[in-house]
């Protein structure tokens, strides 16, 4: 597919991370086909965080905002009562941002492995 910058689009990928990878790859994939570019986690430069403005700044950058939901809330941190997925979402709706909200079915299986983590940490 021929990409011309006209209708080259920028497309940020939000989720929880370990019990959505199979969606993440999924849509990440299908974006790419398009001739579209993904930012996403999986493009990040290893680092132990990464600062929730440097994430908003890149969804400023962006023309579409896909959101994955499914059983967890997502990590919140210090000091905040969102967490990190519902802030990217906000912000992209703030910035006008084209959002396609994707919800996994309540037939989608817990991994127990997963779910079992969440109790020691400020992820819901």
């Amino acid at each position: 597919m021929t990409t011309s910058h006209k209708y080259f689009k920028k497309v940020f990928v939000s989720s929880t991370y370990e019990d959505l990878k199979e969606y993440r790859k999924a849509v990440i994939e299908t974006v790419q086909r398009f001739g579209w570019f993904t930012v996403a986690m999986e493009n990040f430069v290893s680092q132990d965080e990464r600062s929730k403005n440097e994430c908003f700044t890149l969804i400023k950058k962006c023309d579409v905002y896909v959101g994955i939901l499914a059983h967890r809330y997502g990590y919140i941190p210090e000091g905040d009562t969102q967490s990190i997925t519902e802030q990217e979402y906000r912000c992209a709706q703030n910035e006008g941002l084209k959002c396609l909200i994707f919800i996994v079915g309540e037939k989608y299986p817990r991994r127990k492995e997963i779910v079992a983590s969440f109790g020691s940490t400020k992820t819901y």
